[in-house]
């Protein structure tokens, strides 16, 4: 059989010395670990920076629309998926689905030798005891959402103290909880979970830039358009309404420098009322489809400042997303909500402005500073790119994700 390779996996030992002791590693998602999905990057991210080391690491993901190839080598990381048939965006239709996953991907860890697991999102979390006591594995529970299902809504909200429940309960029984963000930190502390550590979501050296931008805003300086943007999936409750109003603000006043440019996979769901909501301000937007977390370097090199005015809501205001990171990385600045730990970050490193995504206005006058001081746009993005060479470096990531494995396995 002959498994598709997906991206190009430089020699061990890129990301720091090869470990002492490496581990054999099984990664579990709901996902079908797709290069345009918003958690791909973070955990694909991780698998290769555990490889880099030296470890061994396989991701088990689920071949929800029954297309995708059942194995894959993804930058060197094997991935396997587990057929059970599921819609994306299903919600408590999938609950007896979960159950097939969680039987499906432990038969896999089960015939296999691993000496550590790391159960990724809340709908996974009941495999934690199954891997515990039945195959005698250390487990660490990663959850990437802060308050998973917080976008539901209707008669579905009054499944989510059930769901808390469940996640509160699992959760405490692993040996170890990767997160995000301070509020999670504080969070799974408080409900007594142990060895609880921030795993950020900085991007990889093939996914950012590596040396500052020479010549990417002589344009502005000169008083050319500003490329403002925002890179992404696209589905409901992502401000993207209120983007496009306050970009269309900006546009009638500055219709010869402001543009705008949109990427990113739209939901299916979501597909018809996204044309329908994009129809008017067609005019000043570059629009394109799913993108690899590998083609980001050229997508924000055509983009001075991202753009993201998240809502202030049970889905998004604990998140530190990796947007933020991914946008100074690559050298644009950021205007964007202040949810989880942004406003503390943008404060301190100065390298954009928050604003109120229920306040249009806040956007508006972000966006129009920009316009009317260009100079600041470089300033902004040079001062973030730096911190992302430093403090939010996927370098600051790797010992400390090894570091846990290392603990928990005996």
């Amino acid at each position: 059989m002959t498994i598709t390779s997906i991206g190009a996996a430089p020699e061990p030992g890129m990301g720091g010395l090869l470990t002492p002791r490496p581990l054999r590693i099984a990664y579990c998602i709901s996902r079908t670990f797709e290069r345009f999905q918003g958690t791909y990057g973070r955990y694909c991210g991780q698998a290769r920076l555990l490889r880099d080391l030296g470890h061994d690491v396989t991701v088990f993901a689920v071949n929800r629309e029954m297309i995708l190839p059942e194995d894959e080598d993804h930058f060197g990381v094997r991935v396997h998926r587990v057929p059970v048939r599921s819609k994306s965006w299903g919600g408590p239709k999938n609950f007896m689905n979960f159950r097939k996953m969680h039987r499906a991907i432990f038969d896999c860890i089960a015939a296999g030798t691993f000496d550590a697991v790391k159960v990724i999102g809340q709908d996974l979390s009941p495999m934690i005891p199954m891997i515990q006591k039945r195959l005698k594995l250390p487990v660490i529970f990663d959850a990437h959402e802060p308050e998973i299902y917080g976008f539901w809504t209707g008669p579905r909200r009054m499944l989510l103290p059930i769901i808390y429940g469940l996640e509160r309960r699992y959760s405490r029984m692993a040996q170890a909880v990767q997160i995000t963000s301070n509020w999670q930190k504080n969070k799974y502390e408080h409900w007594g979970c142990r060895d609880v550590t921030i795993v950020g979501n900085q991007p990889l050296w093939d996914e950012r830039i590596g040396v500052w931008p020479d010549g990417k805003f002589d344009g502005v300086r000169a008083g050319g358009p500003v490329m403002f943007g925002r890179l992404g999936t696209v589905y409901k409750g992502t401000g993207l309404h209120e983007l496009l109003e306050a970009f269309a603000r900006v546009f009638a006043t500055y219709p010869d420098r402001a543009r705008l440019r949109l990427a990113g996979k739209v939901a299916e769901y979501y597909e018809e009322e996204f044309a329908r909501t994009i129809a008017p301000y067609r005019d000043g937007i570059i629009l394109s489809g799913a993108y690899s977390t590998t083609d980001m370097p050229d997508l924000y090199a055509q983009m001075h400042i991202s753009v993201l005015p998240y809502l202030n809501d049970a889905n998004f205001r604990y998140i530190n997303p990796s947007k933020f990171y991914d946008s100074i990385a690559n050298a644009c600045v950021v205007v964007m909500t202040p949810i989880g730990d942004m406003g503390e970050i943008l404060g301190r490193v100065r390298c954009g402005k928050t604003i109120d995504p229920e306040r249009i206005d806040t956007i508006v006058e972000a966006m129009s500073h920009y316009l009317e001081h260009p100079e600041a746009i470089e300033r902004d993005a040079r001062t973030g790119f730096e911190a992302s060479l430093g403090e939010f470096s996927w370098k600051a990531n790797q010992r400390q994700l090894e570091e846990t494995f290392q603990r928990i396995v005996k």
